[in-house]
């Protein structure tokens, strides 16, 4: 991905049935105890995660 797609700092973290939310650069942050939130969030990664892949592999193909 380029990188001019990546210009953030927030940060976000799962552990258990919480989620931390975290700006390092505004010193801000948020922990948020929910297990539906959580799964979510997870879910949105996965799916992201797989987009992601497929999108790779595409490219890996093309330059084959």
């Amino acid at each position: 991905m380029p990188k001019k797609n990546l210009d953030f700092t927030p940060e976000i973290n799962f552990f258990d049935n919480k989620i931390m939310i975290a700006d390092w650069k505004e010193k801000l942050g948020i922990i948020i105890e929910s297990e539906e939130i959580v799964k979510v969030f997870k879910q949105t990664f996965e799916l992201a995660w797989e987009a992601a892949e497929k999108y790779h592999n595409k490219i890996m193909d093309q330059q084959k």
